[in-house]
């Protein structure tokens, strides 16, 4: 999965026809692009807001290195895209990084708000100033829970970026292209035995 940068919100990615035009625009083989959708809830947007991220699922890996590095056209803008490395386990309901449970068997009795800690569902929350954000992770206020530059998750994110291989790779693996062999950090993998390429998700039916 790879995701455009700055999308303008007037982009639908639940139509069907829209993806096929995105195909079109881009050039990109039909059916390639399996689904889209937005990175962050609509809800969580600020007033104003006139563009955001997207997350593109295409079904082939050379595709998806293509976009990533010639970009890709969306609603006339050239984008840059990056590749969605895996992130931290984080529980829905108590938003607890790197928890070893889910929403559904989470141990807390109420559900918290990752964005004040108040006993609400996340997307019904209201508050928009970021410096009363609370997070539920650090204990303290300005940031929310869900924010990528919370010291907490960044910690998580370098020790998951140790453990999971393909988060260390800036493209997908593709053995024809000797581009894909590029680290995040610049150097180049030459023995590349013990990497296999993730699967991507089949398109679904129109």
């Amino acid at each position: 999965m790879t995701f455009p940068e700055r999308v303008p919100i007037r982009f639908n990615p639940a139509s069907f026809a829209v993806l096929q035009r995105l195909e079109d625009d881009n050039n990109i083989p039909e059916n390639q692009i399996a689904q889209a959708r937005w990175i962050k809830l609509i809800q969580r947007r600020v007033p104003n807001q006139q563009a955001a991220f997207l997350i593109l699922s295409l079904t082939n890996p050379s595709t998806a290195n293509q976009i990533m590095k010639d970009g890709i056209a969306v609603e006339g803008l050239k984008l840059w895209c990056r590749k969605l490395m895996k992130e931290p386990w984080c529980c829905m309901k108590c938003h607890e990084l790197g928890a070893n449970h889910n929403a559904y068997n989470c141990p807390v009795e109420k559900e918290t708000c990752g964005t004040c800690e108040e006993a609400h569902d996340a997307p019904m929350c209201t508050l928009s100033d970021c410096n009363s954000f609370f997070c539920v992770n650090c204990k303290v206020k300005g940031h929310a829970s869900w924010t990528h530059t919370c010291p907490t998750m960044l910690k998580h994110v370098k020790s998951i970026n140790t453990r999971e291989l393909d988060n260390q790779y800036l493209y997908y693996l593709v053995e024809a292209d000797p581009a894909s062999r590029i680290m995040v950090d610049g150097t180049v993998d030459i023995d590349q035995s013990s990497y296999t390429t993730p699967s991507l998700p089949d398109h679904p039916q129109a």
